[in-house]
């Protein structure tokens, strides 16, 4: 039998690239993913309310992090 399966991903909101945890995982059967946001290891944040991917983050002259609103993959 096949059966249709439910998979969650996680998506930068500006560049709209999925987001890839650890080594690969870009989708998970779980919902939760807020648990591995923001965690250095990989490779997105929170910011304003928004999940972004590292790519989409810059920072500047003072180091101060903001969204490059030009960077889009699709």
């Amino acid at each position: 039998m096949i059966q249709p399966v439910v998979l969650y991903q996680c998506v930068c909101d500006n560049c709209k690239e999925v987001i890839e945890f650890g080594k690969g995982w870009k989708a998970f059967a779980r919902e939760d993913l807020e648990a591995w946001i923001d965690n250095e290891e990989y490779c997105m944040q929170v910011i304003d309310g928004q999940h972004i991917c590292d790519n989409c983050i810059s920072h500047d002259e003072e180091g101060v992090k903001f969204v490059n609103p030009k960077r889009t993959i699709l």
